[in-house]
């Protein structure tokens, strides 16, 4: 019984072995079949969310547009996404790869990716790898991509209600290495199919970009030495960068390797980018045989700019912008570290139309045409060149009382004024010096207040004044220092005479000259350092006497105080007298106390007899 009952129990275990069996096979199929069943909506939510998701796909007989999307936080770079084995992924830029950055998305078409009619259900495999770290990953879809085949079409014809709309996609710029690479357009839209009476989806083809060269940059900041504070730094090193691409831009690369600075002493030039030197040793205005502005002060009291750094005695334009009709400013020249400027002057030598009174019809009476003198220019080293004046026409007025002019005159057929003039125009006429007091031949013809000469240091306003002075010009002539001399013109100030220009009747300028300076030297300062007598020793100073040299300082010489040093004092054998002079003890015949010995301390006084004696001895008057 016992083994009929052990055979019976195995039976049954094994029944039940069998039919669990049976019951896990079903399960393991009915699960199969539910994942081969899921819906296009569980396949989009699948693929939206995975590594590198899929937010939008078009499918034909033809390939595949996918907008995928880096749902990594790290860069990657997308090579392949197959189906049923390896496919050609496009990317828009035509290479067979792509990188995103995190979250970024763009279009590719897989051409081995397709579909023939009606609904599919492609399962999916996508290859990355990480771009900073190179690791690659390989995506194996645990849901297949499911939709509808876009070129099928099923009678009859689809109906839509509401009719679709299109979809839109921007295409945007990217970077492939340094190049940068753009879109025709900056979006691209489709038209989304109608399948059935459902609009499906389609995706917008940006087309292929076109990809330009960011170029490269040769350009520096600093092309010449520049200032940096107090510093001196040298220009830029030239050099050639490739510009890089970044976010769908050109942006800028460094080209050139900045120059070094140094710190200056005396501060940097801004102008030239250089130390400036140290302030000059100069002699009168020149320092090391050129004219210098730092050498302005009291050995140098007339420097014009123009001649900083030139030759002395260069010829220099030291106003270049004058006036130009006869008036200041003048043009002016001046010879470079030995005087003031020059005025190149005036120039009024032209011939007018009309030199004298003249009629403009038979009732107008005009007054000479006015010369309008021109300020010479100075250019180029120092020369004045030259300039042509200009005439102005005359004043006319119509002759009073219906008077006419005289055609040999000029003159309105009128009566003299009592200021010299003829009629009413105010025209000074030699025929009217009878009637009026202060002629002066000069002026016949001219108006009344023209200005001539009344001789070579006078001139008159005609028919207006009696002749004025032209009166001088003066300049100071300070004295100066030239190392230690002391420099003095023969004149302080100095004066000049003005003269009369016999062209324009107008005092002219002249130029006072100081004449040459007498330089003398300052001489020197001496006092005595003689010895003397400190206890008993004797002091002698190093030199006897002692002696310094005098300065010269705003234009007048200072005295120096001279300095014995200081005394090398030496013991007595018996002590010091007088102007520190060592004398030895007496010793009898030949001396004399306190002329040329001293007494010991055992006869210790000196008598009016020359001899040492106790100090109780009473010496005799």
């Amino acid at each position: 019984m016992k083994k009929g009952q052990s055979w019976a129990e195995y039976i049954t275990v094994l029944a039940v072995t069998v039919i669990m069996a049976g019951i896990a096979m079903y399960m393991a199929g009915a699960f199969m079949g539910n994942n081969r069943q899921i819906s296009e909506k569980d396949s989009a939510s699948y693929w939206f969310s995975a590594d590198v998701g899929i937010t939008r796909y078009y499918v034909n007989s033809s390939a595949a547009q996918l907008l995928i999307k880096n749902n990594k936080n790290f860069k990657i770079n997308v090579t392949n996404i197959s189906s049923t084995g390896v496919s050609i992924l496009l990317a828009p830029d035509g290479a067979n790869s792509v990188v995103l950055e995190p979250g970024q998305s763009v279009q590719v078409t897989v051409p081995g990716l397709t579909c023939l009619t009606g609904a599919y259900s492609l399962p999916l495999v996508i290859t990355y790898a990480d771009v900073n770290y190179g690791a690659k990953y390989t995506v194996y879809g645990e849901k297949p991509l499911i939709g509808q085949c876009m070129n099928f079409t099923s009678p009859p014809a689809a109906q839509c209600s509401p009719p679709c709309t299109t979809n839109t996609t921007a295409c945007i710029a990217f970077c492939s290495v340094n190049l940068k690479c753009t879109f025709q357009a900056s979006s691209a839209t489709c038209q989304i199919p109608c399948v059935g009476t459902q609009c499906t989806f389609c995706l917008p083809n940006c087309g292929n970009p076109t990809c330009t060269s960011c170029g490269t940059n040769s350009t520096c900041v600093q092309s010449n030495n520049w200032c940096n504070g107090t510093q001196s730094c040298l220009a830029d090193t030239a050099d050639t960068c490739s510009i890089p691409c970044s976010s769908g831009a050109c942006t800028s690369c460094q080209a050139c390797t900045p120059g070094t600075c140094t710190n200056c002493t005396n501060g940097c030039n801004a102008t030239t980018g250089l130390c400036n030197p140290a302030a000059p040793t100069c002699q009168g205005c020149t320092f090391n045989g050129y004219c210098n502005s730092s050498c302005t002060g009291s050995s140098c009291t007339t420097f014009d700019m123009v001649c900083d750094n030139a030759a002395p005695n260069a010829q220099a334009c030291s106003n270049s912008t004058g006036g130009t009709t006869g008036g200041p400013p003048y043009y002016s020249k001046v010879t470079c570290c030995s005087g003031t400027a020059q005025s190149c002057g005036t120039n009024s030598t032209i011939t007018c139309l009309h030199t004298a009174n003249w009629c403009n019809g038979a009732t107008q009476n005009c007054s000479p045409d006015i010369i309008v003198p021109c300020n010479i220019s100075c250019s180029g080293a120092g020369v004045c060149d030259s300039c042509t004046p200009t005439c102005t026409t005359g004043a006319c007025t119509n002759c009073p009382g219906g008077q006419s002019c005289n055609a040999t005159t000029g003159l309105c057929n009128s009566v003299c004024q009592s200021d010299c003039t003829f009629g009413v125009i105010g025209i000074c006429n030699s025929s009217c010096s009878g009637s009026c007091t202060g002629w002066l031949s000069g002026c016949a013809g001219f108006n009344k207040g023209k200005s001539i000469c009344a001789d070579t240091y006078h001139n008159v306003s005609c028919c207006n004044d009696a002749p004025t002075s032209c009166a001088t010009n003066s300049t100071s002539c300070n004295a100066y220092c030239n190392a230690n001399q002391n420099c003095t013109y023969p004149f302080n100030p100095a004066t000049c005479q003005r003269t009369c220009n016999s062209t324009t009747g107008l005092c002219q300028y002249c130029t006072p000259s100081c004449g040459t300076a007498t330089c003398t030297g300052c001489g020197t300062s001496s006092i005595p350092c003689n010895p003397y007598c400190s206890s008993n020793r004797r002091c002698v100073y190093p030199s006897n006497p002692v002696t310094c040299t005098n300065t010269c300082s705003g234009g007048s010489c200072q005295l120096c105080t001279p300095s014995c040093g200081t005394a090398t004092c030496n013991n007595c054998a018996a002590g010091c007298i007088g102007a520190g002079v060592c004398v030895p003890f007496c010793t009898g015949a030949g001396d004399t106390c306190n002329v040329n010995c001293k007494c010991r301390t055992s006869n210790p006084k000196c008598c009016g007899d020359g001899r040492c004696h106790p100090s109780s001895f009473l010496c005799l008057a």
